[in-house]
């Protein structure tokens, strides 16, 4: 009788210990919830990573976009002096200025109402547009910050550009055809060639 009970003790302690023990079930539901767990700190992960992507990629563009727009206003530089040229006086550099620029001329002044004369309009033409040309070269400083040399160059280009404008509001054509010369000889410095080729490089223009 006694062994009878102790058989009896013994097999429900069995059973207890078994049902206590975690069976597939069990490890099934942990398995679960360790792959939940992954899944959610993936999809965290990104979270995180595709905005900052995006917001690397447009930093990109847009410092693409302002450097390029150095780039183009040097070209443009360049082209002017094909115009200069063949300016034989103050009008006619001024002309040329304002045609070669013209993206800076978007301000019809002849709209204004206005009585001032065609030569004060293209003088007022020429005030609103030089700073935004100079502005622009101006930013290679930061834009093109690893090769300092760019904007030492693109200052003369500013300076030069100074002396013309002087010479189109004074109206002098002795001043005129001395800043002419001075942009022309530095448009064809051997200079221009190499900030050129840089810039073209910093932007993979070449590989486009």
């Amino acid at each position: 009788m006694e062994s009878e009970m102790i058989q009896a003790l013994q097999t429900i302690a069995d059973n207890i210990q078994a049902t206590s023990q975690p069976g597939w079930v069990e490890f099934f539901t942990i398995g679960i919830s360790l792959f939940s767990i992954v899944v959610s700190a993936v999809a965290i992960w990104y979270a995180v990573q595709i905005p900052k992507k995006i917001a690397e990629r447009q930093n990109k563009i847009a410092l693409f976009e302002k450097r390029y727009k150095i780039y183009r206003k040097i070209v443009c530089c360049h082209t002017f002096v094909y115009t200069l040229k063949l300016s034989k006086n103050v009008q006619e550099g001024r002309k040329g200025f304002l045609a070669t620029f013209a993206e800076e001329t978007l301000i019809n002044v002849d709209s204004m109402q206005t009585t001032m004369g065609t030569s004060n309009n293209y003088i007022l033409k020429v005030v609103m547009s030089a700073p935004k040309l100079v502005e622009t070269l101006c930013q290679s400083k930061f834009l093109f910050a690893d090769n300092p040399w760019i904007f030492e160059f693109t200052k003369k280009i500013v300076t030069a550009i100074n002396d013309l404008v002087s010479s189109f509001l004074l109206e002098s054509d002795e001043q005129f055809i001395q800043a002419r010369k001075k942009f022309i000889d530095l448009m064809n410095d051997k200079m221009y060639d190499k900030v050129l080729d840089k810039v073209e490089k910093e932007l993979q223009l070449k590989n486009i």
